[in-house]
């Protein structure tokens, strides 16, 4: 289970928005670890600038641990780690950390949440670049299993997405049914957690075919290659809080440009996981 809370602990969280300078994202041009990076940025309303490698080889030796995202800080360097530059951006940026602690302690723990299903995604669900990760029975699993009771290394999807549903409804009582875990609706919890929610929700339905021959696949990999579609339509339909979230989350304008534009980075991102 991820947590990061003990890699800041000691920091105090700005109550007024610090000036970093221009800073510059680096990450591929994939709908993956970078994205919620650029959205915190963007809702944030922060100077940055964003960047694809051009000479990945020749850069990789430079960060702190030999992979992307890095973001480039002046005064600061690099800082490697998608959640530790969230952390570092919700503590430098108000707007970003939520309205008091108990709203940043709920980012912080959907940020969590969001990067338990990203590493289970990661571990079963074919990518652009690799595919029949595991077996059909698994990656079944993964999709459709909703039992809450197995041990959260074993959990199915629905089952993650479930706990997420009842940390909306908490939030909810406080805020009301509004798409928001936090008042702002920013926090880098919900860029996060949006990230991949939209990772898994587009208009291509569900696939499990292994057979499909090299071609095919490769064909598929070029058909679904832009960031606004990603694998299964309707696995938010029965968990209506987190549909609320994601559709408010992705009606807004600088979610849109990210998604479109790829807000300040040269384009928009490519898709990265496929059906």
């Amino acid at each position: 289970m991820s947590s990061c809370f003990s890699c800041f602990s000691g920091m105090t969280r700005s109550q007024t928005s610090k000036d970093l300078g221009k800073v510059k994202l680096h990450y591929f041009n994939v709908f993956a670890k970078g994205p919620a990076i650029a959205l915190a940025l963007h809702h944030g309303n922060l100077d940055w600038e964003g960047e694809f490698p051009s000479a990945w080889k020749d850069m990789k030796p430079q960060t702190p641990f030999g992979e992307l995202p890095v973001l480039e800080v002046p005064g600061q360097g690099l800082i490697g780690q998608e959640a530790a530059i969230l952390h570092y951006l919700a503590l430098k940026e108000p707007l970003l950390a939520g309205a008091d602690d108990e709203e940043m302690v709920t980012s912080f723990q959907i940020l969590g949440a969001a990067e338990d299903i990203y590493q289970k995604l990661s571990k079963y669900q074919n990518t652009i670049g690799v595919v029949d990760k595991c077996s059909l029975e698994q990656l079944s699993a993964f999709w459709d299993s909703a039992d809450e009771s197995k041990h959260a290394r074993e959990r199915g999807l629905n089952a993650h997405l479930a706990f997420l549903e009842k940390f909306y409804m908490k939030a909810a009582q406080r805020l009301g049914n509004a798409g928001k875990f936090t008042k702002k609706g920013i926090s880098i919890g919900e860029c996060k957690l949006f990230t991949v929610l939209h990772c898994l929700v587009a208009p291509f339905k569900y696939r499990s075919d292994r057979t499909l021959r090299t071609e095919q696949r490769a064909s598929l990999r070029t058909e679904r290659s832009d960031a606004t579609v990603m694998i299964k339509p309707t696995v938010l339909e029965h968990f209506q809080g987190l549909s609320t979230f994601y559709n408010r989350f992705k009606s807004l304008e600088k979610t849109q440009d990210i998604l479109q534009n790829g807000g300040r980075f040269p384009g928009p991102f490519k898709q990265y996981f496929i059906a």
